[in-house]
This record gives C-alpha cells, sequence and structure tokens, in this order.
C-alpha cells in the first residue's frame, strides 16, 4: 500500500482506476493510460469516519492533535487511516488494511505503487439547499448518491459536521430520526430527499494518516537532534555509573555476609568460651571454699594477740561463700578497740575488707577470705612454734 498527499493536475476518470465496492473491485479499463497515478478508490461502506473538531486547538498544535486521535481510534486489528482537512475540523477515515490488502492480492498489481483513497477525499462538495424550512441559513444537508448506497452529508457554513451512510436510501422515519440525532430542526412533514448525482473532484484532497504535516521548521528539528544528542551523552554516563554502583553494591552485600558468618562462628566461640571460664570458676571455688575449722583456728589465733583469755566469747558465726562475719560479746567488759581488731586481722594477707563494728559489749568483725596461710604466730620463723590460748573465744559457732 502506498500513502501520501496528493497534488497532481490530471483529472479524475474512475475509468482510469480500481474502484472498490461491496460487491467486487472494478480494475482499470483497457488502454487506460497507465502514466497517471493509479488509485485504489476505497467504496463509502469500506470505511468508517469521524469528525475531530479542532476549533479550540492551535494551528500549531493541530498535527499533533490529530495523530493522537488517529492513536486513539483503531476500530480494527489493523487499521489505516485518511485525513480531510477542514477550516476547523478533519474528517478522520478508517479502514481494514487486511480486508483491504485480501483485495488487492487478487490483482497481478505492485500494491506499494498504488494509493488507496477513500471516496470521500474525491466528492466534491455539490450546491447545498436547506433540508428544512426552521434549518438556520448558514446550515445545509444534502443526500448523494455513493459507490455504494447513499451520504447524508450536514454542513455547517463550509464544513462538514455529520455525515451518515446508509445501504439504501433511507425511509421517511430513519431520515427524522437522522435528523434529530444530528441536533438538526425540522418540519413536522419533512420526507428524506432524493439522492443527487455525485461529482467528483478533479483530484482527492486530504492525506494519509502519519503522512508528514509538521510545522516545525529544518531548523527547529536539527535543535531537537542536538538536544536528543546532548541528552544521549549523561544517560550513557549515567547509566554506567548506575552499572557500576549495582556491581559494588552486590559486591558489599556478598562481603557484608561473609563477615556475618564470621562474626557469627566468632559469637559462638566466644560464648563457648565464657560457658567455660565460668563452669572453671564455679568449680575453683569449690575447691578452694575454706574450711570453718581453719577459719575459727585462725581467728582465735588473731584475737588472742589481741586480748586476754576469756573476756571475748564468740555468739554467731556465718560463713557464706567467702564471706565470714562472728560476733563476738565481751560480757566483763575489757573489749579491743575496733581499730585494733582492724589492724590484727589485716596482718593476715588472706583477709580483705576487713570490717568491725562495736556496740558496747557487741563486737561484729567481716571480712573477705582469698587465700588461706597460717596465722602469723605459725607463719613466723623467727618466733619459732607458738601455742594459741584457745582460751581466748569461748562459745559456738553458728
Amino acid at each position: 500500500m502506498k500513502f501520501g498527499n496528493f497534488g497532481h493536475d490530471s483529472l479524475f476518470n474512475p475509468a482510469e482506476h480500481f474502484i472498490h465496492r461491496v460487491s467486487d473491485v472494478m480494475p482499470p479499463a483497457n488502454g487506460a493510460q497507465r502514466s497517471l497515478p493509479r488509485y485504489w478508490v476505497l467504496s463509502r461502506a469500506l470505511y468508517a469516519i469521524r469528525i475531530i473538531n479542532l476549533k479550540d486547538v492551535p494551528a500549531s498544535k493541530r498535527a499533533a492533535a490529530l495523530t493522537l486521535a488517529q492513536a486513539a481510534w483503531t476500530p480494527y486489528v489493523e487499521t489505516a487511516h485518511y485525513v480531510i482537512p477542514q477550516l476547523d475540523s478533519a474528517l478522520l477515515c478508517a479502514w481494514d488494511i487486511a480486508a483491504i490488502s485480501n483485495a488487492q492480492s487478487r490483482f497481478d498489481i505492485d500494491a506499494h505503487s498504488i494509493t488507496i483513497i477513500p471516496e470521500d477525499a474525491l466528492r466534491a462538495v455539490l450546491p447545498p439547499r436547506r433540508a428544512t424550512s426552521t434549518m438556520p441559513l448558514n446550515q445545509t444537508i444534502v443526500l448523494v448518491d455513493a459507490l455504494d448506497g447513499v451520504v447524508a452529508v450536514v454542513m455547517t457554513g463550509e464544513q462538514v459536521t455529520a455525515e451518515q451512510w446508509w445501504p439504501t436510501p433511507p425511509s421517511q422515519t430513519v431520515w427524522v430520526n437522522f435528523l434529530r440525532g444530528v441536533g438538526v430542526d425540522r418540519d413536522t412533514h419533512d420526507e428524506a430527499p432524493k439522492p443527487l448525482t455525485s461529482t467528483w473532484r478533479n483530484t482527492p484532497i486530504g492525506h494519509a494518516g502519519g503522512s508528514t504535516q509538521s510545522t516545525a521548521s529544518t531548523g527547529e528539528r536539527q535543535l531537537v537532534m542536538v538536544a536528543a544528542w546532548i541528552l544521549i551523552v549523561p544517560t550513557i554516563w549515567l547509566a554506567n555509573d548506575w552499572r557500576q554502583l549495582r556491581s559494588l553494591t552486590y559486591d558489599a552485600q556478598s562481603r557484608l555476609l561473609i563477615t556475618e558468618r564470621d562474626l557469627n562462628a566468632t559469637l559462638g566461640a566466644r560464648t563457648q568460651a565464657l560457658v567455660g571460664l565460668d563452669r572453671a570458676n564455679k568449680l575453683a571455688a569449690l575447691i578452694n571454699q575454706p574450711d570453718n575449722l581453719t577459719l575459727f583456728a585462725l581467728v582465735n589465733d588473731v584475737i588472742a594477740q589481741t586480748v586476754k583469755a576469756g573476756v571475748l566469747q564468740m555468739t554467731e558465726w556465718e560463713l557464706r561463700g567467702k564471706q565470714l562475719k562472728f560476733v563476738m560479746l565481751a560480757p566483763s567488759g575489757g573489749a579491743p578497740s575496733a581499730t585494733q581488731l582492724v589492724k590484727a586481722f589485716e596482718k593476715i594477707s588472706a583477709l580483705s575488707d576487713v570490717e568491725v563494728n562495736t556496740d558496747g559489749a557487741r563486737t561484729t568483725v567481716s571480712f573477705r577470705i582469698s587465700t588461706m596461710t597460717a596465722s602469723p604466730s605459725q607463719s613466723d620463723p623467727k618466733n619459732g612454734p607458738q601455742e594459741t590460748a584457745p582460751a581466748s573465744i569461748s562459745g559456738t559457732g553458728k
């Protein structure tokens, strides 16, 4: 198929072209001039028409508006369009490409050398007449013969505002309904007019859908191309940066997974080590647990070196872990001062955090045991063996 604008001056003669009706296709007559452009003229029954109102569209944007209208209106699987421009509107014709191609395949012709045009592009504007006595003076309507059937055309001024095709002349009821549908005032006894004979134009008007009708200058198009190239460079640069960023992100995520796996292993080993250390500390605490008898002998030895025998009596004894607390009473008086007792117990390296509280005849002593050693009298080689005074503390431990 070939689409294009038409501007040649040769007279149109149907006998020199392909006339495609509903029933058949009439090829050019024998002996027809082959130097003229060949048209494939479609009967009005083979295409649909939609009127596109462009009154409120600026002239510079009408081509774009028609392009959008074609894209929005595709009544067939494969649709071809043809545009017939008017003053403030356009007739948009649409037909089935597959159906026309199938009809052309029956002839030994090169489809690319044939230009397809709708019948409306060749129908001349007939002298208008008023259809009803109540119609405005600038509104007219005609009913004309078509290649197939008849066509009613409503015109306002010089523009077609409505069109309707029928396979046969309409009845009065159909005609009245048509007038009512297009908003034409009618008289009570209006009847459908007799169809007028079609008159062909010398040359087709309009252009195929998608043909170039841009008002942009060559300079403007070149400017657009330059701007497009300018935008392509940063786009490619950004795309490359995005690709590198994606690669770096993937590598960072991989390293993060490896680090998390190693960290989990390290934390697991640390947890196991802490559990083992806790068990070892508990075991060591059980092994190094102070003995009550040894502690009592140590305390008795320190008291014996501080006060006279029989002065103090042990009333309470409490050993919790490595913390010892005991209470002594001095019923007859003569109890040592807290300072004396603190100094005496601090001489033992195995004792720490020594505290002594005195309350009259009641003396409370507490300290922490680290490592059991011999008493000062037993560990001093210069003094030699010394006997303790077991009578210095009397009473029972609790």
